[in-house]
C-alpha cells in the first residue's frame, strides 16, 4: 500500500489497482487503546476493489485542523474511479458520513454510526464521550456534510443508542 497522507492525526494509505470501484474506509474506535489500523483492507482487496484507508491515529471523530487536507488527499486518488464509496462502522461510520461527500464519494455506507457528537440528547458511550471531550468540536454537521447523498445505514433498531443516532440524522434530512 502507498502512503498518500500523514499528519499527527491521520495516516492515509491507498491500494491502487485497475478497478471500476474504489472504497474509502475509515478506522473505528479501538476499545482496548490499541492503535487504529486500516479497516476492511482485506475485504476490499478480496472483492477486487481499489481502496483508500483513512486511519485515525487518535479517536478524534474528524475534529482536526487538517480536515480539508485529508479530504483533498483522498479526492486526488479517487476521482478517476467511476464508482466511489465511503464505508465505516461506528466512529468510522461517523467519518464516512462526515467526510465521504467532500472526498468525492457518491455513496456512503455506515454501520451503527454516530451521527452527532455534540448533542446531549443523543447518547454516547462514556469512553467515546471522554475521547471526544479531549478536543474542541470543529464541525459536527453530518446531515449537511452529506450534501445530496442519501446514506445507506445499517443499524440495530432495538439498540436505543443506535436508533437515536439514526433518528437524529433522519430528522435533519427530512
Amino acid at each position: 500500500m502507498d502512503k498518500i497522507y500523514e499528519s499527527s492525526d491521520y495516516l492515509i494509505l491507498a491500494r491502487r489497482r485497475p478497478a471500476t470501484r474504489v472504497v474509502v474506509t475509515f478506522s473505528f474506535f479501538a476499545e482496548d487503546g490499541s492503535p487504529a489500523k486500516a479497516f476492511a483492507d482485506r475485504a476490499v482487496a478480496d472483492l477486487g476493489f481499489a481502496g483508500v484507508f483513512v486511519i485515525a491515529k487518535h479517536p478524534h471523530w474528524c475534529q482536526t485542523e487538517d480536515r480539508n487536507a485529508v479530504t483533498e488527499a483522498v479526492r486526488s486518488v479517487v476521482t478517476d474511479f467511476p464508482e466511489r464509496v465511503a464505508y465505516g462502522v461506528s466512529k468510522g461510520g461517523y467519518s464516512a458520513l462526515s467526510l465521504g461527500a467532500a472526498m468525492g464519494c457518491q455513496r456512503v455506507i455506515a454501520v451503527s454510526p454516530q451521527t452527532v457528537i455534540s448533542d446531549p440528547g443523543v447518547p454516547l458511550r462514556q469512553d467515546w464521550a471522554e475521547a471526544i471531550s479531549a478536543r474542541p468540536i470543529i464541525r459536527d454537521q453530518v446531515a449537511d456534510d452529506l450534501g445530496s447523498i442519501t446514506p445507506e445505514i445499517v443499524f440495530d433498531p432495538f439498540n436505543a443508542r443506535d436508533r437515536k443516532h439514526v433518528e437524529y440524522l433522519q430528522a435533519r434530512r427530512a
